[in-house]
């Protein structure tokens, strides 16, 4: 294998590494009413779910 396309999968690799390290740290949650607000006026409305299993409760949007 060529040197450069060594240095290519090894750099790949540690951006691959980084970027899941990373990925824990950022948390993508909404409001019922922030949800609301997004889609007010738009076609697709968010249809709001609870599921329970056991002692865990998991409450869940879905759209369309």
């Amino acid at each position: 294998m060529p040197r450069l396309a060594k240095r290519l999968l090894l750099a790949l690799l540690v951006l691959f590494g980084l970027s899941q390290l990373t990925a824990g740290c950022f948390s993508f949650r909404m409001s019922r009413e922030d949800v609301e607000k997004s889609f007010a006026g738009r076609v697709l409305k968010p249809r709001f779910h609870d599921v329970t299993v056991g002692d865990r409760s998991i409450h869940y949007a879905e759209i369309g």
